[in-house]
């Protein structure tokens, strides 16, 4: 976790039923530049989670990023890499985004791919909030 944390963007930590781990670091920008849409902004397309969704799933690992094959989990590196290994599959570990890049690509517009934030506290579900206008 501590090389993850030193490494700069974009970076991947994946661990799972090989045992160990391996940090994934400086992609080919070539590549990258290819693999990264170009309907999206520069901010966007900077993102480990854009990059992850992108280039590392489709084009490195020929998958696509949805909810049968790709599983989050948020707030815990241990429950993920034991999914991982309990499942024969990889835990791709990331830095959590910042506040002030959500911020800036919701500014422009664009969301952040599905699941890139997980902020709280959430409401409990089945709870109903409603606002009342102050006069």
């Amino acid at each position: 976790m501590a090389a993850l944390e030193a490494a700069p963007e974009p970076s991947f930590l994946l661990a799972g039923a090989g045992g160990g781990s391996h940090l994934l670091t400086n992609p080919d920008p070539v590549q990258l530049a290819l693999a990264m849409p170009a309907d999206h902004s520069d901010r966007w397309n900077s993102l480990n989670t854009s990059v992850l969704t992108e280039f590392v799933l489709p084009k490195v690992w020929g998958m696509q990023d949805d909810e049968q094959a790709v599983r989050i989990v948020h707030h815990d590196v241990e429950a993920a890499v034991r999914l991982a290994i309990r499942t024969g599959g990889t835990a791709v570990i990331l830095k959590p985004l910042a506040v002030d890049d959500v911020l800036a690509v919701a500014a422009g517009g664009e969301r952040v791919p599905r699941k890139s934030t997980s902020f709280g506290p959430k409401p409990r579900t089945g709870l109903v909030l409603r606002t009342f206008a102050i006069d």
